[in-house]
């Protein structure tokens, strides 16, 4: 079955912390009234969560066959055919 991964270098933590900055600019855009500190932690804590229930670890990924396997934009024309849309 298709899958997906982030990069082999990108820790759990790094992964998270990214996506957390990520959203925290977007919110900055948009404006909003809590502190820093607090929107912070609350947007690690929801994107931890998400994490947690749809990212899995595996003893497969890292090795040689997964490295040499095809990879692909998950967004690509390409990288969309390997994943059936849900209804």
């Amino acid at each position: 079955m298709a899958g997906i991964h982030v990069r082999f270098e990108v820790t759990p933590e790094r992964f998270l912390a990214d996506m957390a900055q990520a959203a925290y600019d977007v919110a900055l855009r948009h404006g909003f009234r809590s502190p820093f500190d607090q929107v912070a932690l609350d947007l690690v804590k929801a994107l931890r969560k998400v994490m947690e229930e749809e990212m899995q670890v595996s003893e497969a990924c890292g090795s040689e066959e997964c490295r040499k396997a095809m990879h692909l934009d998950p967004w690509s024309p390409e990288g969309r055919k390997l994943f059936k849309e849900e209804a």
